[in-house]
Formats: structure tokens, C-alpha cells, sequence
């Protein structure tokens, strides 16, 4: 039975004091006062959220949320309440309950641009990415002027391959924010994905001028250098990085990238310590740190260990992925059979005359990027890495249903359609190099839509990477992607993919014209790099250039996980390099249907 209910001017003095004691980490009188509230009435709203809250702080988590939500039932027009059980429940991962109480605060509070910003980052988590963005274009209608959901928006827009309007994004979010650094550091990040490398610089260095303590900063900037290939001053960055932040992991991967880290380096021992102790501020550190150990193990000839940490950072990886083998095998299967022998005839509309594009396609990891930089030392070819403007601008057209029916989304074009998008990926392309005879793209995983890129590009050269099987699982396994390739953080899941994949090629195979693809084996090129090389010029319409052999040697940007090797001479240590880790691939092996 409550006590003698207090007046309603105490009450509020006392929550505002019970307040004041929380907000300076004065816990326990915070909740005394708020406990002597309730025992006056029950009742009282906001008694009840701020001991939620109190509750969520102090690590009392089920029961923050039974006291928010009892607050939300004695005053259900405060938007406040809503957003901020909303927060707790996406930290503590139950995003999927924490949406529409999002949903109800924005009901409420159309301007909100904090809950805008929490219900795309939550929708993003929870692997709906496209809704992500349909809300916070509806929060640049309400709430227009909110520099986090910009931010927010140039992160999965920077996810989703939409990389222009990323970049866009990302410059009104500094413009909001001038005095961020920050925001001015992913501005700089999100132009280096575009190439756009003297622009990157000078905003990198101003925000290291404005901030010169901001970790994030000095690490972009080293990245800029990596991608240039200026390894020494990347050394240096990502150096600085961790003199600022010792555990910014990922500067530690990286250095482990561009040189060779000796047995008793300090760095092993930081990183170990922080394996065992497994304690981190995100989840992305430990796949960092295990990743970053199995690098180095593997230099020194520890296997057994190197393997160790590559199996616990695909632990760690996995559990942030959103990765299902039986949709994946439906849309493979789809495609196949969408994209089936008379496919080409019935959208003949869609189809442009170009020999400009080269497609380089195949499994990750197959020796793409060493096609690519063979061809790209000829002078009439720009290589123009991984390309995503088909995928971008499939999303574009199709918008959620790229997601939620992606097969059913690309029977809906028509020719004319598709015309439409050919036209803009070319023009992306050709801005790309205006001078080009033939820019590559070699975005691998391109030979899911094989068909579709045909479609478009009849004359276009396709050159289809092939590695052995094993080899070829075992290097995705042990490499870091940053994004996608949800399949390759489990051993059976990789080796289950890898079926898929050779299942859709042969279709590929079956119904392409002779000529218009070219299979390249990475143990050939390695081997006999010269008569490939032939090949491979010979193929793409173009004459022969001994420039081509100059591997290594280009200077031009270079983002993908090959960065550093695609500088290096060709060599042929990665053939049968599973053999060192064979023990370990069982699951790999009987999902490949190779006897253990």
C-alpha cells in the first residue's frame, strides 16, 4: 500500500534531484529518492523510466525494461519514453523489439531526429539496409537539418555500393556539423572509395589539423596512403593510431599487412592479451585481433595456431552476419533461371554496342585483381577495380524490393528498363577514363548476374577467374572483407558456396556464345604469366605490351583486400597453400564433396 502520496511540487523536485545524482554517477541516492517517489505513487511516470534507466545502468537489464514499460503505460503520449526504451533494447541486441517503439515515437514526434537516426541503425543491424535508408529518407523530409541521420545514411548508402550518393550524404552531414571533425573524417573516407584521392587528403588533413588526437582521422589518412601504395607513410599513420588508441585493431591489421612482424614485436603481445582477455568495446575488434594474430602466426610457420585465431575471428564474424545457404541457393537457382538461353532474345532492347567493358569475374580470392593488373598495364585499358554501379543502380530502380524479392524485382524489367540502367553504368564507366578502349571491372562476384551483364553488353569480353578449390576456400577463409561475403566465416557454409558457384558457371557456360568468356586458371598465370598475359590481350581485342608484365607496378588506387599483394611481383606461394591447414578442413572438404 503506497504511503501518504507527496505533493506534486516535491515529487518533481525530488525526481529532478534523483536526476542530478544519476547524470554525475551517483547511483544509489539516485535511486533512493526515486524508490521513495514510487512508494508515495506507484504511478508516477517518470519515477518509473528514470529507475529503468537507473536499472540499464547499473546492470539490472531485464528489469530496466519491465520498469520503462510499465512508464509508457501510465503516460503513453510521452515520446521520450518510447525512444529511450527503444536505445536499451537495441543495445541490448533485441532490435527487433526495440523498432516500433521507434515506430511510436516518431509517431508522436515526427522531428525526431534521434529516433529517425536509432530506427535506421537498429533496421541496418538487424540486416534490412534498404529500409534503413527509406527511413532516413523520410527523416530529410522531418528532420532535415540532423547531421547523425545524414551520417547514418552515408554509412549504408557506403554499404550498399551507392557510393556518389554516400559521398553526398556524408559532405551534408560535415556541412550540418562544420566544427566535427569527425563527420569530416568519414567525409574523407567515403571519397577515397571513389577514387577521389586529392579531395580525400586535404579534408583528411584538416580534420587531423583541427583534431590532432582523433584516432579515426590519422587512421584514414594512412589508409589513403595504402591505397596509393605509399607504404612507409601508411606505416607511419597507422603507427600514430595506435600511439593514440592502443586498441584500434584494425590499424594493427593493416600494419601486419604492409610488413612483416617479428617474433617478440610488442604488438603480438598487445593483441594476445586482448584475445585472452576477450573483452571488447564492439564486436568488429575481436575479428580484428584474431584476424591480425592469424596473419602473423602464419608468417612465423605457426599453422596450428594461425588457424586457431582465423577459426575465432569467423566466430566473432559470424555472428554479425546475415547469411543463409537456402536463400542463397534459391537465388542462385533463380538466376539461372531467369537468365536462361533465350534470355538475351526476349530483352534485345536492353542491349548497347560497347567493347568498353571487361568483366572479371569469379570466386574472391581466384587471382582477379593479378588479371586485372596485367591488363591494366596496357595503355588503352583502365582498370577500374571493383566496380559496383550495376548492383548500386539495380538497387536504385528497385529500391526495398532489391531486398525483399530480389528474384521477383528483376523479372519486373523490362528491356527498356534495363536499357536504362546499362546506360547509366556505362556512363559511370566511361567517366571513369573518357580515353579508354577497355575498362575492367572486376567485382568477382559479378558471375551471379553473368547473364544480365551479357544482356547489357553482347561485345563486352568476360574473363572468368578459376582457382583450385581448396586453395581458393582456404585464402577466403583467412582474409578479413571488410563487407559482404557472409558465406566465408564458416567452414561448410564456404565449401557449400563454392558448389553454388561452379553449379551457375557451368549454366553460364551452357548458353554464353563461344568466345565471349575466357577461363583463366591462377595456377597458369602464376606459373606461365607471359603466354596467359597473351591470352588474355588477345581476348580483350588489344595488341600485345610487355608493360603487362610489369606486375605490381601500378599507381593508381588500389581498395580491395589485395591492396598490398597487387603492388608485390607475381609469386607463386598461395599454390597449395592449404596443405599447411589440411587438418582442420574436413567440413570444408565433405561440403566440396573432396574425400577426406
Amino acid at each position: 500500500m503506497a504511503a501518504n502520496p507527496l505533493p506534486s511540487a516535491e515529487i518533481r523536485a525530488q525526481i529532478a534531484q534523483a536526476v542530478f545524482h544519476q547524470q554525475r554517477g551517483a547511483y544509489a541516492d539516485a535511486e533512493r529518492l526515486l524508490r521513495a517517489v514510487l512508494a508515495s505513487d506507484p504511478h508516477q511516470p517518470d519515477a518509473l523510466h528514470y529507475l529503468g534507466l537507473l536499472a540499464y545502468q547499473t546492470g539490472r537489464p531485464e528489469q530496466a525494461v519491465e520498469l520503462m514499460q510499465r512508464s509508457i503505460t501510465e503516460a503513453p503520449g510521452n515520446a521520450a519514453f518510447y525512444y529511450n526504451l527503444a536505445g536499451v533494447l537495441q543495445k541490448l541486441d533485441r532490435g527487433q523489439e526495440a523498432v516500433p517503439f521507434y515506430q511510436r515515437c516518431l509517431d508522436l514526434q515526427h522531428g525526431n531526429g534521434d529516433a529517425w537516426q536509432g530506427l535506421a541503425q537498429t533496421l541496418h543491424a538487424l540486416g534490412h539496409p534498404e529500409d534503413a535508408v527509406a527511413c532516413l529518407e523520410h527523416a530529410a523530409i522531418y528532420a532535415p537539418n540532423h547531421s547523425g541521420c545524414w551520417s547514418v545514411l552515408s554509412e549504408i548508402q557506403d554499404a550498399l555500393g551507392m557510393l556518389p550518393e554516400a559521398s553526398a550524404a556524408a559532405r551534408r552531414a560535415s556541412e550540418l556539423s562544420p566544427g566535427s571533425p569527425e563527420l569530416r573524417a568519414r567525409l574523407g573516407a567515403q571519397l577515397i572509395k571513389q577514387a577521389r584521392y586529392d579531395e580525400a587528403r586535404g579534408i583528411l588533413d584538416q580534420a587531423i589539423a583541427s583534431a590532432p588526437r582523433l584516432a579515426q582521422a590519422h587512421y584514414d589518412r594512412a589508409t589513403l596512403d595504402a591505397v596509393l601504395g605509399n607504404f612507409e607513410t601508411a606505416v607511419a599513420g597507422f603507427e600514430t593510431v595506435l600511439e593514440i588508441d592502443p586498441q584500434f585493431y584494425s590499424a594493427c591489421f593493416h600494419l601486419a599487412a604492409i610488413r612483416k612482424i617479428p617474433a617478440g614485436d610488442p604488438m603480438i603481445g598487445r593483441l594476445e592479451a586482448a584475445a585472452a582477455r576477450n573483452q571488447w568495446r564492439e564486436p568488429a575488434e575481436a575479428i580484428h585481433v584474431h584476424f591480425t594474430l592469424g596473419r602473423i602466426l602464419e608468417g612465423q610457420g605457426k599453422y596450428a595456431q594461425a588457424f586457431a585465431h582465423f577459426s575465432a575471428g569467423n566466430q566473432a564474424r559470424h555472428t554479425l552476419l546475415h547469411y543463409s545457404a537456402a536463400d542463397q541457393r534459391e537465388v542462385m537457382q533463380g538466376l539461372a533461371s531467369l537468365f536462361d538461353a533465350d534470355y538475351r532474345q526476349r530483352m534485345a532492347g536492353a542491349a548497347h554496342t560497347t567493347h568498353l567493358p571487361v568483366f572479371i569475374l569469379g570466386m574472391s580470392r581466384s587471382g582477379t585483381t593479378l588479371t586485372e593488373q596485367i591488363l591494366a598495364r596496357h595503355p588503352q585499358v583502365r582498370g577500374g577495380g571493383e566496380l559496383n554501379f550495376l548492383h548500386a543502380a539495380l538497387r536504385r530502380r528497385l529500391g526495398r524490393d532489391y531486398r525483399l524479392d530480389y528474384l521477383a524485382a528483376l523479372h519486373s524489367l523490362n528491356a527498356a528498363d534495363l536499357h536504362d540502367i546499362g546506360t547509366q553504368c556505362l556512363n559511370e564507366m566511361q567517366a571513369l577514363d573518357p580515353a579508354a578502349a577497355r575498362i575492367t571491372d572486376k567485382m568477382p562476384s559479378n558471375f551471379m548476374v553473368l547473364g544480365l551483364l551479357h544482356t547489357l553488353y553482347p561485345q563486352a569480353r568476360i574473363i572468368h577467374c578459376r582457382r583450385d578449390p581448396l586453395d581458393n576456400c582456404v585464402s577466403l577463409y583467412t582474409t578479413l572483407f571488410e563487407t559482404g561475403h557472409g558465406f566465408s566465416s564458416d567452414l561448410a557454409e564456404l565449401g557449400g558456396y563454392y558448389r553454388m558457384y561452379t553449379e551457375l558457371m557451368q549454366h553460364w557456360r551452357a548458353i554464353l556464345p563461344p568466345g565471349v568468356m575466357l577461363e583463366l586458371d591462377y595456377e597458369a598465370l602464376v606459373n606461365d604469366t607471359e603466354n596467359q598475359a597473351r591470352r588474355l590481350l588477345q581476348h580483350c581485342g588489344l595488341e600485345w605490351h610487355p608493360a603487362c608484365l610489369q606486375v605490381g607496378e601500378l599507381q593508381r588506387g588500389i581498395r580491395t583486400a589485395s591492396l598490398f599483394q597487387a603492388r608485390q611481383p607475381v609469386y607463386r606461394s598461395a599454390v597449395g597453400r592449404w596443405k599447411h591447414y589440411e587438418r582442420f578442413l574436413g567440413p570444408l572438404k565433405t561440403a566440396l564433396g573432396i574425400p577426406n
